[in-house]
């Protein structure tokens, strides 16, 4: 038996890259540039900002161990990200440590930064970690299974993620139990766990969606009470988007990616060629952007269309992209990719610039002012930086 997709399939594609109070205002999410996964509830991966012109490397800051996920932006510009050393950082806009904090494994999520400063950080060492603006621990909640779903803050100041066997949680603030839901029962024979490695997005009236390795889409209740579910070919790893128009937007390791009514009936499927790991970036025109793969293995950025049909797609190097795209208020794409490069596009598909890194790049970007931040297998954070502020000689910080 295995543990659900990361047991099995999963496996075979990382050895290729790898040789109770009720809440309060202060626990809504926070008002900053990028305070979570995919900058905002609804996962648009769109930013109010831009860069100026042509961007340059601004610092870097290594750190001790592959970094797999993206980072999180305070309010001050402060960056929040998280290390497969079992660090969870926050660093200076100019590059600097500002506090570390040491965590029991590795951190595979994305921070999410609540109104009050609060960092909210699940780890592979089964814990979520609150964490005040100081570094100092706030409390932690034990859950069962590694984490790989980051935590979403709902407009109520509720936390919702998913652990590394079968259930969606939900926690007031101050990290007492709300309710858990167990998606055990359409779990494959031969799967052990079913892990949610997706993290939640919220609509606007306040359903989670979220997939799962059991092959399913959920929409979820915020009183915690199941809405539906929608069957897929395989395991469905990757986030979800919604729209405007509240259409679910996710893909699945069928090579498909799936829009979805509100009501959970089919809208639409767009056939990839290869397994879909990306979450759906929407941007300001309707264009919806997701990192994929050919046939061949090779990465492919796919633009589409509102209906589903193709707008254009752009090709990179080996390995399927696993990064979600990030969008800035001119409509020029930010993504990573395993083939070690960061690509940078622009609206219509061509290629804006391209920086060759050290190592594969998973996480997705977050963007700031003028500003973008990734990091990489390299261990390095990487601040990219437009030309009116990239004037400072590149920085190497090191913890």
């Amino acid at each position: 038996m295995t543990m659900g997709c990361r047991g099995s399939a999963r496996a075979a594609l990382l050895s290729w890259i790898f040789a109770a109070a009720a809440p309060g205002v202060y626990g809504q999410p926070g008002d900053t540039p990028w305070p979570g996964y995919q900058h905002d509830l609804e996962h648009t991966g769109r930013s109010q900002y831009a860069t100026n012109g042509l961007v340059r490397p601004q610092w870097q800051f290594a750190t001790g161990d592959l970094i797999t996920h993206g980072p999180a932006l305070g309010a001050a510009g402060t960056i929040y990200f998280g290390s497969n050393d079992h660090r969870i950082y926050a660093i200076n806009p100019d590059g600097t440590q500002q506090w570390s904090y040491l965590a029991g494994h590795s951190i595979s999520t994305v921070p999410a930064i609540a109104a009050d400063g609060t960092i909210y950080v699940p780890s592979q060492d089964d814990y979520l970690y609150a964490l005040n603006p100081d570094g100092t621990l706030q409390w932690r909640f034990q859950f069962n299974g590694p984490a790989y779903s980051s935590v979403s803050i709902g407009p109520d100041g509720t936390l919702y993620f998913g652990d590394g066997r079968d259930s969606l949680y939900a926690l007031y603030p101050d990290g007492s139990m709300k309710w858990v839901l167990s998606l055990a029962d359409n779990c494959p024979p031969l799967f052990q766990f079913c892990p949610i490695e997706s993290t939640p997005a919220i609509g606007k009236d306040g359903t989670l969606y979220i997939g799962s390795d059991d092959f399913n889409v959920y929409a979820v209740n915020p009183d915690g009470t199941l809405q539906w579910s929608v069957p897929t070919g395989s395991c469905v790893t990757a986030s979800a988007a919604v729209g405007t128009d509240g259409t679910i937007y996710i893909g699945s390791w069928d090579f498909n990616l799936y829009a979805i009514n509100p009501d959970g009936t089919p809208q639409w499927t767009y056939r990839t060629g290869n397994r879909v790991f990306s979450t759906v970036a929407l941007g300001g025109d309707g264009g919806l952007y997701v990192g994929g793969g050919d046939f061949d293995g090779n990465g492919v950025v796919y633009a589409l269309n509102p209906d589903g049909s193709t707008r254009w797609t752009f090709p990179t190097g080996y390995l399927a992209i696993s990064a979600s795209p990030a969008i800035d208020a001119n409509g020029v794409l930010y993504l990573g990719a395993q083939d070690n490069d960061f690509y940078i596009l622009n609206p219509d598909g061509s290629l804006r610039q391209r920086f060759i890194t050290p190592d594969v790049i998973s996480g997705n970007a977050a963007l700031g002012d003028n500003v973008v931040y990734f990091g990489g297998f390299d261990g390095t954070l990487h601040a990219l930086a437009g030309e009116a502020a990239a004037d400072r000689r590149v920085q190497s910080q090191t913890r």
